[in-house]
């Protein structure tokens, strides 16, 4: 008697991952209940599920829950079996992949501004109970050389300043080899060069550098299938705002050593293209590349450059005068 009711609840609770309508609803039952990680292992099964292959409606509301929870509980790594497998099953349904993409990124970055003003809430917070600085706080402050709002920051916003930075990783490694959702890289390229500048993420900086030249090798070598035509005269000028956000990123943040491998990116991809930057990049890239000699203290080259900035710049300010 006891072997059968195991049975059949263990059927029901099976029949629970068989369809995402079934799992989104008990997630949300449980989610009334404030039990949250129980909902996340729910929608965790169903992604798990192999025998799922096709899209849905219900598996795209399901997703997004999903992810919802994966942002609030920051579980970055089983939001990213989930996203692959997610892909697998909209190779028909590219719309729905960005959408769900671009919702994830929006959850992440929310959260990384919501963990920013519990921070500064917190610091008011502590300076208005505590006028003087503590024996403890200053003695803090002495050894660890941070202050308290350091030390919130670190507490209270850098796990999420990591979450972020891994979703837009995540992001990038699920599209890399997807030419219909290739502006959606580039995207989310250009987004996680700005987290970076913003919030001065160095060591990001040099991965993401690092992952978007390993995408692009792997696609050169013909071993995945690449983001852009190589005989397509946009999409290789699309490739290199990609490089000059990098360059800009790279110098803002002056990681001259870093710039100076982004120029031999762009150098790279120019070279397999017939036509020329827009005199705007260029421009850009000769301001950008004087920096990069003025500090390596290679001065000739610094006013070649400076020099060639001066003429696009010059040329640049002459077409706006003749509009």
């Amino acid at each position: 008697m006891h072997l059968r009711r195991r049975n059949f609840n263990q059927n029901q609770d099976d029949s629970v991952y068989e369809k995402p309508e079934y799992a989104l609803k008990r997630a949300e039952e449980l989610i009334k209940l404030e039990k949250e990680a129980e909902a996340l292992e729910t929608l965790y099964k169903l992604f798990a599920n192999k025998r799922h292959k096709t899209w849905s409606k219900d598996m795209d509301k399901a997703i997004k829950k999903f992810l919802e929870l994966c942002v609030n509980r920051n579980q970055g790594k089983k939001a990213k079996d989930a996203l692959h497998q997610f892909r697998n099953m909209t190779q028909q349904q590219q719309n729905s992949l960005e959408e769900v993409l671009e919702f994830f990124m929006q959850k992440a970055e929310d959260a990384v501004e919501k963990a920013q003003k519990q921070a500064e809430t917190a610091h008011a917070q502590a300076n208005k109970e505590e006028q003087e600085p503590s024996k403890e706080s200053s003695l803090l402050t002495s050894i660890a050389g941070e202050d308290s709002k350091d030390r919130l920051d670190k507490e209270l916003v850098t796990p999420w300043l990591k979450f972020l930075w891994e979703t837009y990783r995540m992001v990038l490694d699920i599209l890399r080899n997807n030419p219909k959702l290739e502006h959606v890289y580039r995207a989310t390229a250009t987004r996680s060069f700005n987290f970076c500048l913003k919030y001065r993420r160095i060591a990001e900086f040099r991965r993401i550098c690092e992952v978007l030249r390993s995408h692009l090798a792997t696609a050169s070598k013909g071993k995945a299938q690449p983001t852009y035509n190589a005989e397509n005269p946009d999409d290789l000028r699309q490739l290199l705002k990609i490089r000059f956000a990098q360059l800009a990123t790279a110098s803002g943040l002056e990681l001259w050593q870093e710039a100076y491998r982004s120029v031999e990116d762009i150098n790279g991809i120019m070279n397999n293209t017939k036509e020329s930057p827009p005199d705007e990049m260029m421009a850009e890239y000769y301001k950008s590349l004087s920096q990069i000699f003025w500090v390596s203290h290679n001065y000739v080259f610094h006013a070649s450059a400076l020099y060639r900035y001066y003429e696009l710049h010059t040329v640049l300010q002459l077409s706006l005068i003749h509009i």
